[in-house]
């Protein structure tokens, strides 16, 4: 059995995602990451430092850089879910499995493929992203979980590119990897970007795989409860 658990990179979610995995107890953790990006966000954890490799392909550093910034005003680093995934991992000698595929590669094909067009809305799109604001981004995201097929639908229209090399193509992709890792383990924890939550499921459905999907909404949901009732019990208490 799989089961597919939606995040955001810019959230705090470390708590919860630990709080899940003691819950499941899985035989094998599954993260939408590829080694280079593991590898870079195990160094920025421990070395506390935050920032974008200027070695790497300008269109990463370009993404990279919206995600720690947003990451920031929500006061966590990105990828923090995935860190305390391998941590639980590691606390628990439970088996990781990097599913995703190379970010830069990948990056580099969108950027081969995109017209001209459809690079120039992407520059403008990420300028005005400079100037987004937590509520912007809880607002597109009331969107997103409101109507999902509808908010992808747009984002082809806009970057029919983006769409098919970032989402549907990684899909796929992921979605191989997690039938064949069904095949040899019986209970699955995959961590991935709640955008790949409904493609992931329809393809791993379709493939006869028993799944349970917890969104990233659900895991939002959870730690504002968890929240309210400590500090319902810190007043109780005090009176």
């Amino acid at each position: 059995m799989i089961t597919l658990v939606g995040t955001g990179h810019v959230f705090d979610l470390s708590s919860a995602i630990s709080d899940l995995l003691y819950e499941k107890m899985p035989d094998v953790v599954c993260l939408e990451l590829d080694e280079k990006r593991f590898q870079a966000l195990k160094q920025h954890r421990e070395n506390g430092v935050r920032g974008v490799d200027v070695s790497l392909p300008v269109v990463y550093r370009f993404l990279a850089g919206f995600q720690e910034k947003m990451a920031e005003k929500y006061g966590t680093m990105v990828g923090n879910e995935m860190i305390a995934a391998e941590e639980f991992a590691s606390l628990h000698n439970v088996g990781v499995e990097l599913i995703d595929m190379d970010a830069e590669e990948l990056l580099l094909k969108m950027w081969r493929e995109m017209r001209l067009i459809e690079k120039i809305r992407f520059f403008v799109s990420g300028f005005t992203s400079l100037f987004v604001s937590k509520k912007d981004v809880e607002r597109e995201l009331e969107k997103f979980q409101g109507d999902y097929h509808g908010y992808i639908e747009e984002i082809g229209k806009r970057f029919p590119t983006i769409r098919k090399v970032l989402i549907d193509d990684r899909n796929e992709y992921m979605a191989r990897r997690l039938i064949g890792l069904n095949e040899k383990y019986e209970k699955i924890v995959a961590i991935v970007g709640d955008g790949h939550v409904e493609g992931l499921s329809k393809i791993l459905k379709d493939n006869k795989v028993e799944l349970e999907v917890i969104r990233l909404k659900d895991l939002l949901e959870n730690m504002e409860n968890r929240k309210n009732q400590i500090g319902f019990t810190v007043e109780y208490r005090s009176l």
